[in-house]
């Protein structure tokens, strides 16, 4: 991104972070027994109807966080108009971000 965009790559530090609940990113409770009062001894899981509506659509996500040391405005907004782009292009893979700011936006850099 940055040799095709002009920037200087020394000028910013990426993070990759996943984030989940239990393993492999899936429905905690698919792993979770239910025992029914009126039938101690026998154990078993319940169907996704019977779950709260408050439970999470997604278990696990994957994030891409890129800080610009520049401190000129103009590359840092440069820069994160390229990185948006670059989520676009790669949405498959990662979550949804915030809208581009334009040159006459203010803004705090990248993020």
């Amino acid at each position: 991104m940055c040799r095709n965009n002009n920037l200087n790559a020394q000028h910013f530090q990426i993070y990759f972070l996943e984030m989940g609940f239990g393993k492999g990113g899936g429905n905690l409770l698919d792993n979770v027994y239910f025992y029914n009062k009126r039938d101690r001894n026998t154990a078993s899981r319940i169907q996704s109807y019977q779950v709260s509506s408050l439970k999470p659509v997604k278990f696990h996500e994957k994030l891409v966080r890129v800080y610009c040391t520049d401190m000129d405005q103009r590359v840092q907004r440069k820069a994160e108009r390229h990185f948006h782009k670059w989520c676009t292009d790669n949405r498959d893979t990662f979550i949804e971000f915030g809208p581009v700011l334009d040159d006459d936006d203010s803004g705090e850099g990248a993020h």
